[in-house]
């Protein structure tokens, strides 16, 4: 695929998630923060697949399309975040009940 493509297809990515985000009016669902999280939290180049030393990787797509996600949307996005954050910390049942991202997991 030709890079400049790519870029391009990942700026209307980013667009077109960050207009959903701002569409919500009050309160953002946890699935939709549980879909920027994620990726987030495996990190730029995912789990590690061997013990080898490679060349160096390159970011996932997922991971800077929701890094770049949450850059455009940080004023909207930061309370909500810290409350999920915040009721996993505290192990509040109905946050837990409600996200799939989990305190304990590894990247892996």
């Amino acid at each position: 695929m030709n890079k400049e493509h790519s870029q391009e297809i990942m700026n209307y990515s980013v667009m077109a998630i960050s207009a959903c985000v701002d569409e919500f009016d009050a309160t953002i669902p946890t699935f939709v923060l549980d879909v920027l999280l994620l990726p987030i939290s495996k990190g730029p180049t995912g789990p590690s697949t061997s013990k080898a030393a490679s060349a160096t990787p390159s970011p996932l797509p997922s991971y800077l399309t929701c890094y770049n996600v949450l850059r455009r949307c940080e004023d909207r996005l930061s309370s909500p975040i810290a409350s999920l954050l915040n009721g996993l910390l505290s192990s509040d049942t109905r946050i837990i009940n409600d996200t799939e991202v989990r305190p304990n997991e590894s990247n892996n």
